[in-house]
Formats: C-alpha cells, sequence, structure tokens
C-alpha cells in the first residue's frame, strides 16, 4: 500500500520493500510495481529534458530576433543617412 500511496502522489522512486516476503501471483505483481515507478520516472525525465530544450530554444530565437531587429534598424537608419 504504501508505494501506491507514494505513486499518486507524484514520487515514483518509492519502490516495493524487499524484506516483505511474497508469494506466488504477488511476485510478479511487486516486479510490476517497481516497474511502473522505474518507467513513470524515465517518462517524466524525458519530458522534463524535452521541456528544457523547447525553453532554450524559444530563448535563442528571442535572442535571434532581438538580433534582426537591431540590424533592420540600422539599416533603416543608414537608409536614411544616405537619402539626406
Amino acid at each position: 500500500m504504501c508505494i501506491s500511496t507514494s505513486y499518486s502522489k507524484g514520487d515514483y522512486s518509492d519502490r516495493f520493500n524487499p524484506d516483505i516476503v511474497v508469494k506466488g501471483e504477488f511476485i510478479a505483481f511487486t516486479l510490476a510495481l517497481d516497474q511502473i515507478g522505474i518507467g513513470s520516472a524515465e517518462a517524466l525525465s524525458t519530458i522534463q529534458s524535452g521541456m528544457q530544450d523547447i525553453t532554450n530554444g524559444t530563448y535563442e530565437a528571442a535572442t535571434n530576433i532581438e538580433d534582426i531587429s537591431i540590424a533592420v534598424l540600422t539599416l533603416a537608419e543608414t537608409s536614411s543617412n544616405v537619402i539626406e
């Protein structure tokens, strides 16, 4: 029950206590619970990494847009000076 409570709270680091003796189908059940925790933790880690990549890409795009804006402003000023 403790492992189910941990998973329901988003803590996928908890594992089935190996000191608890289980037999029969419960052996596979405890292994499956552990795999749920491992798989969920890996999936969340992948999502977090993807979100960080998106954040970094957005920051880089914003920086590039700022650089382009500055270049356009400089070009406009230069063009204005040539016309005068």
